[in-house]
C-alpha cells in the first residue's frame, strides 16, 4: 500500500465514524463503523507488512527523517568491488587517493550525461567538493543530496539502472587490462557474478569528510570463462609487483600482510559481504 492510499483509507475510516456519530439509524451506524475498522485493519496490516519488508532500512528512515524541520545534507559513495580470489588469497591493488595502502579492484559507478545528471539534479544532487575533482571523476556517483529525505529517491532510482552504469567492467580494464597486469587478449571480455551488496544500515558521521554518509557497494565475483584467463591469473599470483599484491582473508580482517607489511584499506572486508537489498 502507499503513502497516498495509505492516508485516503484512514480518511475513509474517519468519515464512517463521523458519519454513524450524526446518523440516528443504529443499523446504518452500526455498518459505518464496521467498514471504518475494516479500513484501519487494512491500513494496519499493511503497515506491518512495510515495516517487515524495510526492517534493514528501518534506522535508515529515522535518520532522514528525523530532521523533520529542515533539510540536512548527507554524502553518498556508490560503488562495487571484486573479489577475486585465487588459491584462498585475494587480488588487492594500490589505491590512487592513498597510495600507501592496498584495496579490491573497483571503484564509484558512474550517471550519464545528460539524462543521469538532470535525475540526479531533481533529487538536489550536487558534486562532492570533499575530493580532487577531475575527468577522470566526471560523472561519479559520489555526490551530495541537501535534503537527506531524499535518500529513497535516490535508492530507486539507482536500483532501476536507467541513466548510470550497470557493467562493473570499466574498473577492472582500467586497473588490470590497461596497465598490462593482465593481457587484453585473454581478457577482452569476461564473466562476473554479483555475489552481496554493502550498504550503510545507519548514516555516520564521516570522520573525513565531516558530514553523515551513506555508503553502498555491489560486489562482484570474477569468473573465468576460459583456461587461458585462469592460467593468467594464477600466473599473476607469482609476480612481485607494486602495484598489487595478494592477501589472505585473515589478512585482510587484520588490515594488514605479514609479508611485506602491506597496509589495507578498512573497506576491503566488505568484499565478504554477502547480505542483499
Amino acid at each position: 500500500m502507499s503513502f497516498k492510499r495509505g492516508i485516503v483509507f484512514i480518511l475513509i475510516s474517519v468519515g464512517c465514524f463521523v458519519a454513524s456519530y450524526l446518523l440516528t439509524n443504529d443499523n446504518v451506524s452500526a455498518e459505518l463503523i464496521g467498514m471504518g475498522i475494516g479500513f484501519l485493519i487494512a491500513v494496519f496490516i499493511e503497515f506491518g507488512a512495510w515495516l517487515i519488508a524495510q526492517r534493514k532500512f528501518l534506522g535508515l528512515w529515522w535518520d532522514c527523517y528525523k530532521y523533520f524541520w529542515g533539510k540536512s545534507p548527507i554524502r553518498l559513495s556508490i560503488a562495487y568491488l571484486y573479489r577475486i580470489e585465487v588459491n584462498g588469497k585475494y587480488l588487492l591493488i594500490k589505491s590512487h587517493r592513498f597510495n600507501d595502502r592496498y584495496q579490491p579492484i573497483g571503484g564509484v559507478y558512474k550517471y550519464f550525461e545528460p539524462e543521469g545528471k538532470t535525475d540526479l539534479l531533481m533529487l538536489g544532487a550536487v558534486t562532492d567538493s570533499g575530493i580532487d575533482n577531475d575527468e577522470d571523476s566526471e560523472g561519479d556517483l559520489r555526490i551530495k543530496l541537501s535534503d537527506r529525505r531524499t535518500l529513497f529517491q535516490f535508492i530507486k532510482w539507482f536500483r532501476k539502472g536507467k541513466h548510470r552504469e550497470i557493467d562493473p567492467w570499466r574498473e577492472f580494464y582500467e586497473e588490470l587490462v590497461r596497465p598490462g597486469h593482465l593481457s587484453a587478449n585473454n581478457f577482452s571480455y569476461m564473466q562476473y557474478e554479483i555475489i552481496g551488496q554493502d550498504f550503510s544500515k545507519r548514516l555516520k558521521l564521516s570522520p573525513h569528510f565531516k558530514i553523515d554518509e551513506f555508503m553502498y557497494a555491489d560486489i562482484y565475483r570474477v569468473k573465468c570463462m576460459n583456461l587461458q584467463q585462469e592460467t593468467e591469473l594464477r600466473e599473476l599470483v607469482k609476480r612481485e609487483c607494486e602495484d598489487f599484491i595478494w592477501a589472505t582473508g585473515d589478512e585482510i580482517l587484520q588490515g594488514r600482510t605479514k609479508k611485506g607489511n602491506y597496509v589495507i584499506a578498512e573497506h576491503t572486508k566488505k568484499i565478504f559481504k554477502t547480505d542483499f537489498l
